[in-house]
């Protein structure tokens, strides 16, 4: 009887030590989980700055095309003006 005392002691140790471990178990896939949905936030964060980025220097190009095409055309009425004021 004393040896079935002492099995049932053991037994509720080792239960205790598996709900103990199973529960720092859990807690470490949810910080697994927390930190992936985090690493995922940032992965996102980071395309859009990426997306953003590109949409500016695009936008950046457009205006400096736009600049140019508005020199050329400067340039071309004043060779014209030269050219009447040469020919006068």
């Amino acid at each position: 009887m004393d040896n079935n005392v002492g099995r049932n002691k053991n037994s509720s140790d080792f239960n205790q030590e598996d709900l103990n471990i199973a529960l720092s178990l859990k807690l470490a896939v949810l910080g697994g989980l927390i930190t992936t949905i985090g690493d995922a936030i940032a992965v996102y964060a980071a395309n859009l700055a990426i997306n953003e980025a590109v949409q500016d220097n695009v936008r950046e190009n457009e205006d400096q095309q736009k600049l140019e095409q508005r020199l050329q055309t400067l340039e071309q009425k004043i060779e014209l003006l030269l050219e009447k004021i040469e020919n006068n």
